[in-house]
């Protein structure tokens, strides 16, 4: 078994056996990349966010044109549909 390679916030494609991605989904929205820059300050290895399609659970969570503004705020943003 290979060990995952992640885009890290703290560096370039690191080889990890285990890693920290923090969700932002009960982050503040209002201060939302003071919230992400807090977490790669604190040396998170990447930030996920949770986008909910309607299908299975509620349409509540991030449009397209956020997670393209924070992927180019911020590339280490992990993204789980």
């Amino acid at each position: 078994m290979s060990t995952p390679t992640f885009n890290s916030c703290c560096s370039n494609s690191v080889k990890v056996s285990s890693a920290v991605g923090p969700s932002i989904l009960n982050c503040d929205f209002v201060n939302i990349k003071a919230e992400v820059a807090a977490l790669v300050a604190a040396g998170v290895d990447f930030v996920h966010l949770d986008v909910m399609d309607g299908n299975f659970v509620d349409d509540i969570t991030f449009g397209p044109s956020f997670v393209r503004s924070l992927v180019a705020a911020f590339p280490c943003v992990d993204i789980n549909f």
